[in-house]
């Protein structure tokens, strides 16, 4: 039988993991369990596609996108690390793709651009974060992995050579020009 998201170990390993800020946290799952009506579904794999479908505002999300998501332990969070990285290497690199008068044409579209991903980050981490727990709840019979500063540090350091990469294809391009 498999755990439902109500079931009585998923609330103290919650508590445990979320501490002081358990009460805000239980306020999003608990809004997220009604509006997609799974109070009372087992976790599975479909379920779980609804749950994550949830859109929840972070103001740590925008603020901090990845980082904060890597230090949750999202699922898959090295793998959106690294999409954020060939993301901000692709922007770096957008003058050599484009040629210059039109990147310079169109640098206020770039900039939009760059926001996508911390807003989306925003919208839907939350439930993604929510979601990797109640797997990691169901798979483990009740504990939950502690946040990780390492985990962060990584993300942060995958996200500083992709920046570097990125600064230095753009001043080279623009050593290019001139």
């Amino acid at each position: 039988m498999k755990m439902k998201y109500t079931d009585s170990e998923v609330s103290p390993a919650f508590q445990q993991y979320f501490g002081k800020r358990y009460d805000k946290w239980k306020t999003t799952l608990d809004g997220i369990l009604d509006e997609k009506r799974l109070s009372d579904e087992e976790v599975t794999d479909q379920n779980q596609k609804k749950f994550k479908s949830s859109i929840t505002f972070s103001w740590l999300g925008l603020l901090f996108n990845i980082l904060w998501y890597a230090y949750h332990g999202g699922k898959n969070w090295l793998a959106f690390t690294f999409v954020m990285a060939a993301y901000s290497v692709f922007l770096g690199a957008s003058p050599l793709i484009l040629g210059f008068e039109i990147w310079l044409s169109t640098q206020w579209v770039f900039l939009l651009i760059s926001f996508i991903p911390a807003v989306l980050l925003a919208m839907f981490a939350k439930p993604y974060i929510l979601a990797t727990k109640f797997d990691e709840v169901s798979r483990t019979g009740g504990s939950i992995q502690p946040a990780s500063w390492g985990r962060l540090f990584g993300a942060l350091a995958i996200l500083v050579v992709a920046t570097m990469v990125s600064q230095a294809l753009m001043v080279s391009f623009l050593f290019q020009q001139f």
